[in-house]
C-alpha cells in the first residue's frame, strides 16, 4: 500500500503486506519526511499516514479471510502498535486478532 497525494508524484509512506491463508504479517510500515520528535508534528509525520495505511491493511487481510495480523516492528515503536490494539506475541511480533 501506498500513501500518494493525487497532486503530488511522491510517495509519502508505504506498507509491505504478506497474506498467507488465515494470516497476514505487516513487513514494513513506514511515513517518508523530515524527522519529527514525538509530540511534534512535522509536515507528514505524526499525521495519521501510517495509522491508514494500517487500517486499510488490516481491511484488506478482512477481505482474504484472515483473522489474525501480525507485525514485525522494532522495539521502539511497539507502544505505537499497542496504542492500535496489538499486543506482543511469544515470537517478539505484535499481534492483533481481526
Amino acid at each position: 500500500f501506498e500513501a500518494r497525494p493525487e497532486s503530488e508524484n511522491r510517495c509519502l509512506g508505504l506498507l509491505r503486506l504478506h497474506i498467507n491463508s488465515t494470516r497476514s504479517i505487516v513487513r514494513e510500515l513506514h511515513v517518508y519526511g523530515i524527522e519529527t520528535p514525538i509530540g511534534e508534528h512535522g509536515i507528514h509525520q505524526h499525521k495519521g499516514i501510517g495509522k491508514m495505511l494500517l487500517k486499510a491493511a488490516e481491511d484488506y487481510s478482512k477481505r482474504f479471510g484472515c483473522k489474525i495480523i501480525f507485525v514485525a516492528s522494532g522495539v521502539g515503536v511497539r507502544e505505537y502498535y499497542r496504542k492500535k490494539g496489538y499486543i506482543l506475541n511469544e515470537d517478539g511480533f505484535m499481534e492483533k486478532e481481526l
